[in-house]
């Protein structure tokens, strides 16, 4: 987090953090325990899916994670990281059917009892760890009190924003989903050219439920995300009004083999078609040990948030060349990697289950341990691995989508892990050094200035697909950024530094902030040049210092390094505080003059770097839309600070 000293103006910033943690590049994998590769038994699939792919028995590996109790067997499940043992007639009180569940029947016979106290909602190896702030239990959902994993991820206290929002739809791409279970009546989404809710890419046609055995860890994970709210039945879902579409991939009783090519496949069709449908994030609690060309175009080519589970084999992905997990070990901008914690915030190893990690490849960890969810027939069960601290990732990116749907995917996940709450235990383990927090995630996804109902700009050379269009749209409406003088934006043209200061004042008069006026010549390069008075301006108020030998160099592009500085200076001249950072975003900028402002620059979420992990590229000349993104962020940053910006014209 960003820490702040106050200091008077024109006192050089600090040039690097007093502390480091290590944190990686957003937006990469996703968080799910793996299971093995799912073929169904002797099912001969029939139809054609919507993408006009043939559909085969089999699917992608299911990772090692499951019930705990009755309706399952342990032995179908390869490596799972199962159901958490236990009793869960006494339990799960009141948690419909099966009334009464027989502790014979658990997935882990005789492992020993699941004792969930209510109470038993903190724990954590760091004092600083504080729940303090928790919201109290606001539903009245009977179960509730058992989802201490809601707590640890302060969920409730986003529900203050948001619960979702019954467009936003979330694709569970898995084994199928149990229709008819009473927690999750009205969370489907209807298809609307096929009808239905989903599709099954295995057998065809849209019933994507088959029975308990073959679709129970689907109807988990759908649970986790959407069960309804405040219905008094069961538990809550962490985004209770979105709606989910279920694309049926595998079945939970699945064999020791690995994913085929047929199986990636099909999973890679179930993007597409789930993206084509207008999914808002896509879950993939599953995973197989080869990497697929058709899967990971589907994931990169989505534009949407993918969230993979990181598997349950209890090892350092970023470390171990013997074991390798897919989609989980891709790195791609839309996709994020979860890892399963316990209740002590570290990573989950027990005796029957261990999750994997790695900072390179790992993105965030949640709770992945006692999880109560659904089970098909309207029961409910507890569940561990990382296949069920996925989908409370994917529930906190559909909030986000929720309540700022102009968020590109990129800019949602790398917000999602960078607002992770960081805990000792969790800082060499994942890249975000700690653990989900939806409500610190909706606070920085909130666009206070750049909201969705900024208008379109006019500029007809603007993709209006591009990541940068919505913050090109809000530098113009406030009036910061205009067009060339042939009324276009030439977005991909380079930002000289002259541009670059009549920007920055823009921003700052904006912010109702003007700037001194200059006493006498600073620099002997800018007289006659366009942008000759807002530079003077600036290096009058201590905002810019120029070159060197008494140069600003006005004509020459600007570097990604110096706006980082630029906007930083201005955004510590506006909230009067000197802004420093403790975090290690980027492995390219130690020891850079501009490092510590491109750090401060990352925590406020002025920047996300570039599309590689970890890279920042401070010495790459700026181009116009990046700085509009910039501009747009860096708005929205001093408005969260409490500054106000008004529109310029």
């Amino acid at each position: 987090m960003t820490g702040r000293r106050h200091r008077r103006r024109g006192q050089a910033a600090p040039s690097s953090p007093q502390t480091r943690l290590l944190r990686p590049a957003a937006g990469l994998a996703a968080f799910a325990l793996l299971v093995a590769v799912v073929a169904p038994s002797d099912v001969a699939p029939s139809g054609v899916t919507p993408s006009g792919a043939t559909p085969t028995a089999g699917g992608p590996a299911e990772f090692a994670d499951g019930p705990s109790g009755a309706g399952a067997s342990a032995s179908g499940l390869p490596g799972v990281g199962a159901p958490a043992p236990g009793d869960l007639a006494a339990d799960l009180p009141g948690a419909g059917s099966p009334a009464d569940l027989d502790p014979a029947d658990t997935l882990l016979t005789g492992a020993g009892r699941v004792d969930l106290d209510p109470g038993e909602v903190a724990g954590d190896d760091d004092a600083d760890f504080d729940l303090a702030d928790v919201v109290p239990v606001t539903v009245d959902d009977p179960l509730r009190d058992l989802q201490w994993y809601l707590d640890r991820t302060r969920t409730p206290g986003a529900w203050d924003a948001t619960r979702g929002d019954p467009d936003v739809t979330v694709a569970v791409i898995d084994s199928g989903v149990d229709p008819d279970h009473p927690d999750l009546a009205g969370a489907f989404a209807t298809d609307p050219i096929l009808g239905g809710h989903g599709y099954d890419h295995i057998r065809g046609g849209v019933d994507t439920y088959v029975g308990a055995d073959a679709d129970w860890h689907g109807t988990a994970i759908a649970g986790i995300v959407a069960a309804r709210a405040d219905d008094g039945f069961g538990i809550a879902g962490a985004a209770p009004e979105v709606r989910l579409r279920v694309h049926r991939i595998y079945e939970s009783t699945s064999s020791d083999q690995a994913p085929s090519d047929t199986s990636y496949t099909l999973a890679a069709d179930a993007i597409r078609d789930a993206t084509a449908a207008g999914a808002d994030v896509i879950l993939l609690s599953w995973g197989g040990t080869t990497p697929n060309a058709a899967l990971a175009s589907a994931i990169e080519e989505s534009g949407v948030p993918v969230v993979a589970a990181a598997g349950n084999d209890g090892v350092n992905l970023s470390d171990s060349p013997a074991v390798r997990r897919y989609p989980a070990m891709y790195r791609m901008p839309n996709l994020v990697t979860v890892a399963a914690s316990d209740r002590d915030n570290r990573i989950l190893a027990n005796e029957r289950i261990g999750s994997n990690y790695g900072v390179r490849h790992v993105d965030i960890a949640a709770p992945g341990e006692e999880i109560v969810s659904l089970w098909p027939g309207g029961g409910h069960e507890v569940f561990e691995g990382t296949s069920f601290a996925a989908p409370q990732v994917a529930a906190a990116l559909a909030l986000g989508r929720s309540l700022a749907p102009g968020t590109s995917a990129s800019e949602l996940v790398g917000a999602l892990v960078g607002n992770a709450r960081r805990t000792s235990s969790l800082l060499d383990k994942v890249a975000a050094g700690g653990v989900l927090d939806v409500q610190a995630f909706l606070r920085a996804v909130e666009r206070p200035v750049c909201t969705a109902h900024v208008p379109p700009s006019a500029f007809d050379d603007v993709d209006r697909t591009s990541t940068h269009v919505g913050n090109i749209d809000c530098v113009a409406f406030i009036g910061v950024a205009e067009g060339t003088a042939d009324g276009r934006f030439a977005p991909r043209r380079t930002v000289t530094r002259g541009q670059m200061a009549t920007f920055i004042a823009r921003t700052l008069a904006a912010a109702g902030h003007e700037l001194a006026a200059p006493d006498e010549p600073v620099f002997d390069d800018i007289a006659g040049t366009t942008h000759e008075e807002t530079i003077a301006s600036l290096a009058a108020t201590g905002l810019v210092s120029g070159v060197g030998d008494g140069q600003f160099a006005p004509e020459r592009p600007v570097t990604r390094g110096q706006m980082a500085t630029f906007l930083v200076n201005a955004s510590e001249f506006v909230l009067d505080t000197e802004l420093t950072s403790e975090l290690d975003w980027f492995d390219d900028v130690a020891g850079n003059v501009h490092e510590n402002s491109i750090l401060v620059a990352r925590d406020l979420g002025i920047t996300l770097g570039t599309s590689e992990p970890r890279e920042f590229a401070p010495h790459r000349d700026m181009t116009r839309e990046q700085m509009a993104s910039f501009l747009a962020r860096t708005m929205d940053a001093l408005v969260r600070q409490g500054a106000t910006v008004e529109r310029l014209s």
